[in-house]
C-alpha cells in the first residue's frame, strides 16, 4: 500500500428516527443491496482498501415549541472512513498523487451517495464481512419489545447499552470486552479502538488509552511513551506515564535517584510554601503572580487561573480564589438577569459593574430581587446603585 491512508470524517443526520445502526441479516442482503446503490465494498471495488470504519451514533430529542406537538427524535450516525491505495494503481499517466485524488473523489462521491439514501432507509455499509444498514424507525423484536439501538442489548425486557471497555457483537447479539490491545472509551459502540503500542498486549477490556498496557511508567520514558522505556537520569523528573521525555530540575539541581517523579524529587536549597513556586534561577520562592494560584508544596510554577477569571491579590493557594472579572452589559428583551461575577462565590475586589437596561418602548421596568448581600458600609463599602439614565 502507499502511505499515508487517506482519512474522512462524516456526520449524516436522521430525521424522525431513533439511530438504529445494526448487523443485517443476511437473507435482506440480497435484494436491498440493489436499492443502496453501494456495492458491498464500500466505497472500492478492487483498486483500493478500506482499512478501517468508525460508526457511532446518537439520538437527541428535539423539543418542537408549542405544547401539543410531541419532541422531535433526531439522530447523528459519525462516520471514519480510512482508505488505503493499492500500488498497482500507480500508472505513467496517474502518478501517486493522482490516485490518492482519485481515491479521495470516489470516497466523498460514497458519502455523498449515504448522505442521499440515509432517509430512504437504503443506508448500509459493509465491513470486515458484517453489513451495517439503519433502520429509520426501530423494527419491534418478537417478544413485542422495541427493538434496542445501536449498541445496546436486550436485558430482561430493557435495552442496556454495552458499556465502556466493551462493543456491540453482531454476530453474538451481545456485549463483548474489547480484545488485548484495543479499548473503547464510550459507551454503545460497534468496535474497539486500537492501542498505539499495538503490539496487541494489555488487558482485555480496557475502558482508555492509558489501560492499554505497555505505557511508560512516571519517572520513565521511551521515544514513543510506550515500551521499553529508560528511567529518567539523575537531574531529571517525569510525573506523567506514557511520555516521551524527563523535565530537567534546572540550575544544577540534582535527584536523590533516578526515575524522580516529581520537581519536589529536586535537591532544592529551600522548600516552597503553597502560593509559591521555585525559581531555579535564583533558588528562591516567588510568590504566585495575580492570576494564578499553586495548592501543593515544593512546586516550580504556578497554575493559570481558568478562562476569563484571576486573583484578587498574589500569592494565591486554590482555584476558588479565581474570580470572573467579566460583568456589566445591555440588556434590551422583555426579561433579563443580572448577577455579581462569580455568584453565588465572592465577587472580584475593586470591580465596578454598570448593566444598562433598554426596554423597548412604552414600557415598564419591574425589577425584582430575590438575593443580594452586601457587607456592611464601615467594613467595606460595596453598593448597588439604580437610577435612571
Amino acid at each position: 500500500s502507499l502511505a499515508p491512508p487517506i482519512k474522512q470524517k462524516a456526520r449524516f443526520k436522521i430525521k424522525d428516527a431513533k439511530c438504529h445502526l445494526r448487523p443485517r441479516s443476511k437473507e435482506k442482503t440480497k435484494d436491498s443491496g440493489k436499492q443502496a446503490g453501494l456495492g458491498g465494498q464500500f466505497p472500492c471495488t478492487d483498486n483500493c482498501q478500506v482499512t478501517f470504519v468508525n460508526l457511532k451514533c446518537d439520538s437527541s430529542k428535539k423539543k418542537r415549541r408549542g405544547r401539543k406537538s410531541p419532541s422531535k427524535e433526531v439522530s447523528h450516525i459519525t462516520a471514519e472512513f480510512e482508505v488505503e491505495m493499492k500500488s498497482e494503481e500507480v500508472s505513467d499517466t496517474c502518478n501517486i498523487d493522482c490516485v490518492r485524488k482519485r481515491m479521495e473523489q470516489k470516497l466523498q462521491t460514497a458519502i455523498k451517495t449515504l448522505r442521499k439514501s440515509i432517509n430512504k432507509q437504503q443506508f448500509y455499509i459493509q465491513f470486515s464481512g458484517t453489513e451495517y444498514e439503519v433502520a429509520q424507525k426501530p423494527a419491534k423484536a418478537t417478544e413485542g419489545h422495541e427493538a434496542c439501538s445501536t449498541g445496546q442489548v436486550l436485558q430482561d425486557g430493557k435495552c442496556v447499552t454495552c458499556s465502556t471497555g466493551t462493543f456491540y457483537s453482531g454476530e453474538q447479539n451481545q456485549c463483548v470486552p474489547c480484545s488485548p490491545g484495543t479499548y473503547q472509551d464510550t459507551e454503545g459502540q460497534l468496535t474497539c479502538e486500537p492501542c498505539p503500542s499495538n503490539d496487541g498486549q494489555g488487558v482485555a477490556g480496557a475502558r482508555n488509552v492509558s489501560e492499554c498496557g505497555g505505557q511508560c511508567a512516571p519517572g520513565q520514558y521511551s521515544s514513543d511513551g510506550f515500551k521499553p522505556c529508560r528511567v529518567c537520569l539523575l537531574g531529571t523528573y517525569q510525573p506523567e506515564p506514557g511520555r516521551t521525555l524527563c523535565f530537567p530540575c534546572g540550575g544544577g539541581l540534582v535527584t536523590k535517584y533516578e526515575g524522580a517523579v516529581s520537581f519536589q524529587d529536586c535537591e532544592t536549597k529551600v522548600h516552597c510554601s503553597p502560593g509559591h513556586y521555585y525559581n531555579s534561577t535564583t533558588h528562591r520562592c516567588i510568590r504566585c503572580p495575580v492570576g494564578t494560584y499553586q495548592p501543593e508544596f515544593g512546586q516550580n510554577y504556578c497554575i493559570t487561573c481558568p478562562g476569563n477569571t484571576s486573583t484578587d491579590f498574589d500569592g494565591s493557594t486554590n482555584v476558588t480564589h479565581c474570580k470572573n472579572q467579566h460583568c456589566g452589559g445591555e440588556l434590551g428583551d422583555y426579561t433579563g438577569y443580572i448577577e455579581s461575577p462569580n455568584y453565588p462565590g465572592d465577587y472580584p475586589a475593586n470591580v465596578e459593574c454598570i448593566w444598562n437596561i433598554n426596554p423597548p418602548p412604552k414600557r415598564r421596568i419591574l425589577i425584582v430581587v430575590p438575593e443580594i448581600f452586601l457587607p456592611i458600609e464601615d467594613e467595606c463599602g460595596d453598593v448597588l446603585v439604580m437610577r435612571k439614565s
